[in-house]
């Protein structure tokens, strides 16, 4: 296997696994929401900007590789897909690519819905603090 292919899954790898970490702490954040935990909520914050750093870390890191493989492939980099690099290896390597691909947007999506929560609650009680403000004022 190419090592710049290993490299690849190995970072997908890692961010699949960041993602699922940051969904479940984007749960446990629910809970706090749900609370009103304020503290506990600033916290949850700052781990939340520890994922996505490390988040970034990667996303450079496979920055610099995907243009590797599409110089070494031939494929123009605003067509770089994993799917589209699927197309252009051996069977086995390409159902690897695959499988990481589905579990990679299986997570995303999971964190999208958890986080679409949990704006909801945080917009819910910003408007229950305003109008409990509105009502004291009148």
């Amino acid at each position: 296997m190419d090592d710049r292919i290993r490299n690849l899954l190995q970072i997908v790898g890692q961010e699949i696994m960041l993602y699922r970490d940051l969904t479940d702490h984007a749960r446990k954040k629910t809970a706090l929401l749900l609370k009103g935990q304020t503290d506990a909520i600033l916290e949850s914050n700052r781990i939340e900007d520890g994922f996505n750093s490390r988040l970034r870390n990667l996303e450079n890191e496979l920055g610099h590789l995907v243009q590797d493989l599409c110089r070494a492939f031939r494929i123009p980099r605003e067509e770089f897909t994993l799917i589209r690099l699927a197309d252009n290896v051996e069977q086995s390597l390409a159902l690897e690519i695959r499988s990481r691909t589905v579990l990679f947007l299986n997570i995303i999506r999971q964190l999208k819905s958890v986080s679409q929560r949990n704006i909801r609650l945080v917009e819910k009680t910003i408007l229950r603090s305003l109008q409990t403000k509105i009502s004291q004022r009148a």
